[in-house]
């Protein structure tokens, strides 16, 4: 199932979450992606608040999946490992951070240069009738405790929706095994403690399983995974 892209910029938008969530709602294609050069009122995960500047990327973009909404970490996983592909195909060093975050290797650690949104509406039997990817990278600018890429918005674009369209296609044709491998290779996981616990895998949901106190394996399903050491936390 390949995505034909149509795109939408904009000088100037509220949210490009927002403008495609009507989108969607109202009939637009899958593919339909939305894009802008200022974003007022740009968000992350749980609500949180994020400052789009100059040559940042702030995009937007419908999917139409044919699965359950069981299904729909699986395709977080994935837009993750297309960024990553993306930015490494730049010569950078990036992980991958669960759920939704991508960091760029630094000489002071890794520190959070993207991040991933997810919002979807149900059909019956819980069936995804649509689903809105949103991501924010920095590119040119970053908040204090962010990074930025440094590269320029339009490759790094074109690079992320050609890495987005083969990931989604192998998923559709061949299941999330193959990704979900990938994501493993570029997961900061294995070098960092968690507060949940010690990583151990991510399962066939895409969700993160760790090993806690007790030496009982525990499966975690959503929220931010912090790092013990709060002055380091890989965070919004």
């Amino acid at each position: 199932m390949a995505i034909h892209w149509t795109h939408k910029h904009f000088d100037t938008l509220t949210s490009t979450q927002d403008y495609a969530k009507e989108a969607a709602a109202n009939g637009a294609a899958e593919g339909t992606i939305v894009v802008t050069d200022g974003q007022e009122q740009g968000r992350g995960r749980r609500g949180r608040s994020w400052v789009m500047g100059k040559g940042d990327l702030a995009a937007s973009f419908i999917l139409r999946p044919d699965c359950n909404a069981t299904d729909l970490g699986q395709v977080s996983i994935l837009i993750g490992v297309a960024l990553a592909q993306t930015a490494a195909s730049f010569d950078k060093t990036v992980a991958l951070k669960w759920p939704n975050d991508m960091l760029l290797k630094t000489p002071d650690g890794y520190k959070k240069c993207a991040g991933i949104l997810l919002d979807s509406d149900l059909a019956s039997q819980g069936m995804v009738e649509w689903l809105v990817v949103g991501v924010g990278v920095n590119l040119q600018t970053a908040p204090e405790y962010g990074v930025a890429l440094g590269l320029g918005r339009d490759a790094f674009l074109a690079g992320f929706l050609q890495n987005v369209a083969d990931l989604y296609e192998s998923w559709n044709v061949s299941g999330f095994e193959s990704i979900r491998q990938s994501w493993l290779k570029m997961c900061v996981h294995y070098d960092v403690p968690l507060k949940s616990g010690q990583f151990e895998d991510l399962d066939s949901g895409g969700n993160l399983i760790v090993r806690d106190d007790q030496n009982m394996l525990k499966t975690v399903s959503a929220g931010d995974v912090y790092l013990k050491d709060t002055d380091h936390a890989l965070c919004d």
